[in-house]
């Protein structure tokens, strides 16, 4: 009864200022603001509930630590009372001061392949894949580059709780928020063009045939020589004449069709329509939609699909713990779906 008389009279003030406040209270607030992001203290839920009953508990709590002040006046409401965790602790943002830039190592794979190229939005600053394509007697080897985050982040360490607590990266319209502070999601870990990066590498062979005949995964280290946006990427398909990018995307446009082909003939169920991306730019909002047929992006999502396919084979065949994503067979007819525009949806 006394902690829930205190809530409620926080929530009819409208200080906004820092309290001044004893140890229980202190603790109260803790315990809201883990209510938060976990909706996993059920006594703190009745507590707000009995306090603020016309009102969420999720939305009672983002009032409350507004009124005792621990809320910025500028912070996104909807997203704390969707207990999204915006800023990043300072334990974790003093660990990510502390890395250091990645130093080319005897140990790793070097990819030295002339042409060495990520694909991604224009305004992607995590870059986390590359390829590489050429052709071999008989057929063609894909290298599928993955950015080795487990360079800089050890198990169980304060990046690793973090990034275990948000889950996932959001990028939303208004801002981007990430699993890792930016230095090491945008800066030490990204495959940016020019700089020598860590990554895992999924190396694949393939026959005349397009089927695989062998592949290995390898710890390695890449320099990007190229960042394409995905128009770009698709111009350089369109494109006549030679142009050592080019062959490369039109030998990935082969094998990912077969790829793609291969999953149909599996039974696999491709859902593909245009997509709707929102950006917020000077309080101006811009709408793009975005193919997902086009070639680039077919090249992206299938070697993307095919590399969690090779990790998830690898960890069956030598008895590793991992999480496998599964989907239950249809029950009935899946129907056809009619033209999909996304902006009248």
């Amino acid at each position: 009864k006394r902690m829930v008389d205190w809530i409620e009279g926080l929530l009819g003030s409208d200080t906004g200022s820092e309290l001044k406040l004893n140890q229980e209270q202190e603790l109260v607030l803790r315990r809201i603001e883990g209510f938060l992001q976990s909706d996993a203290d059920d006594e703190v839920s009745k507590w707000l509930g009995m306090a603020a009953s016309d009102i969420s508990p999720k939305v009672a709590a983002v009032e409350v630590l507004s009124a005792a002040g621990k809320v910025p006046p500028d912070a996104d409401r909807f997203l704390l009372t969707a207990g999204v965790q915006i800023q990043f602790s300072k334990p974790a943002l003093d660990e990510c001061a502390q890395l250091r830039a990645y130093v080319s190592e005897g140990s790793r794979f070097r990819e030295e392949r002339e042409f060495i190229f990520s694909i991604d939005d224009e305004d992607t600053e995590d870059i986390d894949d590359a390829l590489t394509v050429k052709e071999t007697s008989g057929g063609f080897t894909v290298g599928i580059h993955i950015a080795d985050v487990s360079h800089f982040v050890s198990k169980d360490d304060v990046l690793d709780l973090e990034a275990f607590r948000r889950k996932s990266s959001l990028y939303l319209p208004q801002k981007k928020i990430r699993m890792f502070p930016d230095r090491l999601s945008n800066d030490l870990s990204s495959l940016r063009a020019a700089e020598v990066r860590p990554t895992v590498m999924f190396e694949v062979d393939f026959g005349d045939e397009l089927s695989i005949r062998s592949n290995r995964i390898i710890l390695s280290e890449v320099q990007v020589s190229n960042r394409l946006t995905y128009d770009e990427a698709d111009e350089f398909l369109k494109s006549e004449g030679p142009n050592g990018i080019a062959v490369s995307l039109e030998l990935l446009d082969r094998v990912t069709r077969s790829l793609l082909q291969e999953r149909i003939d599996a039974g696999a169920l491709v859902i593909r329509r245009p997509e709707l991306k929102i950006v917020l730019k000077d309080k101006e909002i811009e709408l793009k939609v975005l193919e997902p047929d086009s070639p680039s992006r077919r090249i992206v999502s299938e070697l993307m699909i095919l590399g969690n396919r090779l990790a998830a084979e690898y960890a069956r065949d030598n008895g590793l713990p991992i999480i496998y994503r599964a989907q239950n067979p249809p029950t009935g007819e899946i129907p056809q779906m009619s033209t999909y525009d996304p902006l009248l949806a």
